[in-house]
């Protein structure tokens, strides 16, 4: 039987986390990882490559995509950074 390709703790054929990723909660829902906003430069754009970046280094390239679209759909800062709290943990 053939192995599961693995990816950063997610079945890349299933999309289901294993090997933790999902901060002990087994239903199978992939975390939201961590991104510090505070110090970086307040340019919206500065912000959506900081998520996106985040994203795409947690193995989420399709969360960091659909970021971006919806990032520069946005109509306001304010839009661009309540966006950012869907998709990852600001500190």
């Amino acid at each position: 039987m053939k192995e599961p390709r693995i990816d950063n703790g997610i079945n890349m054929e299933t999309g289901e986390c294993v090997q933790g990723c999902c901060d002990g909660d087994t239903s199978g829902k992939q975390s939201k990882p961590h991104c510090k906003l505070s110090g970086t430069d307040g340019n919206a754009f500065a912000i959506i490559g900081k998520v996106s970046k985040t994203l795409e280094r947690e193995g989420q390239p399709d969360k960091a995509k659909e970021f971006r679209d919806k990032a520069f759909k946005s109509k306001s800062y304010d839009e661009v950074l309540q966006l950012c709290f869907e998709y990852v943990d600001v500190e």
